[in-house]
């Protein structure tokens, strides 16, 4: 999941979440958030803090006109990156997701709510070999779910 928080957000920076499973513990299940990267360093302290996910610093460079383009470095070498088209339409979506970050060893579990308006396209995701999730075989062409207008909250946990 590539986002950019922007204009109403508490910060504003981008995001790249890699979500490769849902996994259980117990009888809770919940998104397993194997990488995630960004480019603001309080979202970097923040996101290990309050919800224990293994955040790493990361460049993006976007391109949104009449396609999408987004990449994401880190160190000068490509992680991943996304080109789409925009959605012909969109509907509205209310959502709720459980997921899992881990503080001092221990998982944890923190929930999120989202509002959105959610439209489809087709796209290419590119992974390079050198990729730290490259093993997870995300690359090619993808529908792709774009979620505009998000309004999402998540809460602290702890």
């Amino acid at each position: 999941m590539f986002a950019n928080y922007s204009h109403g957000s508490t910060l504003q920076y981008n995001e790249l979440i890699v979500i490769p499973a849902i996994v259980r513990q117990g009888l809770c299940l919940g998104a397993w958030i194997s990488h995630i990267y960004v480019d603001h360093p309080s979202s970097l302290a923040g996101g290990r803090e309050i919800w224990g996910l293994p955040k790493e610093l990361a460049e993006f460079h976007l391109e949104d006109d009449e396609a999408l383009r987004i990449a994401a470095y880190q160190e000068g070498r490509l992680l991943c990156a996304l080109e789409t088209g925009m959605p012909k339409g969109s509907v509205p979506f209310l959502g709720k997701m459980r997921a899992f970050g881990r503080c001092d060893r221990i998982p944890r579990l923190f929930r999120a709510s989202t509002r959105s308006r959610l439209g489809f396209s087709s796209g290419v995701i590119e992974v390079p070999p050198g990729s730290p999730f490259a093993s997870l075989g995300l690359s090619g062409r993808r529908t792709i779910l774009h979620h505009r207008r998000v309004r999402m909250f998540v809460p602290a946990i702890g």
